[in-house]
């Protein structure tokens, strides 16, 4: 596999040309049999038709068998893509590249944690069905979101309905039992958010009536409809926007400033907010922000698992197969974190937490190397800091900082989390 964050060009290729060859193998497959059931059924009243009747049936099997062949081939293809694209031996990465002659090889590989994944992703994909039937199926305790996540769904397909006010009375129910904290401020982003769906609602129906040629009666019934959705967008402003002044004092001035294009909103510069494309965003808003007050990792864990391997599996194997070949320096790795000495350059797309590099050893820390702040204020990590007290003679001893004159002893320092 290539590096980056695309899936296998020669795969889709073949996958895009799998999903065509079933969909007409499909349709094809029902016209026929939709056009046997009917000769059948005219059968009934006329006997004449039974050679027909034969004919027919015979012609259909043919036509099924043909599609379907098509069908099959492409099947064996695209396995035959995905066998020769991507990596299917992946037992050295899963086992301890230090003991894979050993029967008693200690393996990286938790089945638990990996169900408990999948079935993560069944729950938040909406496949509520299938995630019972897997848990079910599963040896081990796995812990179900589903009822909170079944609630979720709920939400969203009414978002995606534009059915603003269930979405709104949860947000609602949410903000009145928590506190202020980050959590409180998203609810509130997203509840201006909604309000402001709300409120363009009753504008939308202008966009189309204004853009259209009109007659003296029809600018008539523009008119008074123009002069009664100005008056009820309105009262929905003053009576929704008020607590959103100190966040959202642009947005509100621009949703009001409309107003005054109501007879030409499709030419206005105020046009953009009435895009579709503003159902979508609120929903993704939404669903990240549920997921998050769930403690749910708000982008798919399985999808960024899957885009990150593609770039660290094929350096992974290079790095077990160097340390096969070369056993007797297989210390290199450390059996009781159980980590690999080996350095993977992801996107950073799949950055989710700050790092710390050592302005010293030049070394991103880790939970074993973790940032070390010095009493002057400047930081390097802990390996760094244990050498250059080994350096001064002891753990006890007095050390300078590597950058400043300060002294100091290692109880001086702390060390930090990010």
């Amino acid at each position: 596999m290539s590096g980056g964050s695309e899936f296998p060009q020669a795969v889709e290729k073949e996958l895009n040309k799998l999903d065509q060859c079933i969909n007409t193998a499909y349709s094809q497959s029902l016209d026929s049999i939709d056009s046997l059931i009917l000769l059948l059924e005219g059968s009934k009243f006329d006997a004449n038709l039974a050679n027909a009747v034969v004919k027919e049936v015979t012609e259909t099997k043919t036509k099924c068998a043909k599609d379907f062949k098509t069908l099959y081939t492409g099947v064996i293809k695209y396995g035959q893509t995905i066998e020769k694209e991507m990596i299917s031996n992946l037992e050295a990465v899963f086992t301890s590249p230090s003991k894979t002659s050993s029967s008693t090889a200690k393996g990286f590989f938790d089945e638990d944690s990996l169900n408990q994944v999948i079935l993560d992703d069944f729950f938040r994909e909406g496949r509520f069905e299938l995630a019972e039937n897997f848990r079910a199926e599963c040896r081990g305790m796995l812990v179900a979101q589903g009822p909170a996540l079944m609630e979720m769904h709920k939400l969203r397909e009414s978002l995606e309905k534009k059915e603003i006010t269930p979405c709104l009375n949860w947000v609602t129910d949410k903000l009145t039992q928590m506190r202020a904290g980050s959590e409180h401020d998203m609810l509130m982003a997203l509840k201006f958010d909604l309000h402001q769906l709300q409120y363009l609602a009753i504008l939308r129906p202008l966009v189309s009536f204004s853009s259209c040629a009109t007659t003296s009666e029809q600018g008539e019934e523009q008119k008074r409809k123009t002069k009664e959705a100005q008056l009820s967008a309105l009262e929905y402003a003053r009576v929704n926007f008020p607590p959103f002044f100190h966040m959202k004092a642009k947005e509100i001035d621009r949703l009001t400033g409309c107003l005054i294009y109501l007879d030409s909103l499709s030419n206005s510069p105020y046009k953009d907010l009435f895009s579709e494309d503003a159902f979508t965003d609120v929903v993704e808003v939404f669903s990240k922000l549920y997921l998050t007050m769930l403690n749910m990792p708000s982008v798919n864990p399985v999808l960024t698992s899957l885009m990150a391997s593609k770039v660290a599996l094929p350096k992974m194997l290079k790095w077990c197969a160097f340390v096969e070949d070369n056993k007797e320096n297989a210390t290199l790795l450390d059996d009781d974190e159980m980590m690999l000495p080996l350095d993977v350059e992801l996107d950073k797309s799949f950055q989710y937490h700050s790092t710390f590099v050592c302005p010293i050893s030049k070394d991103q820390t880790t939970q074993v190397n973790p940032p070390i702040l010095l009493r002057c204020g400047h930081v390097i990590s802990k390996v760094a800091m244990m050498k250059i007290t080994r350096q001064n003679g002891g753990r006890e001893k007095r050390f300078k900082c590597p950058t400043c004159p300060t002294e100091q002893s290692p109880k001086e320092t702390l060390p930090l989390q990010f």
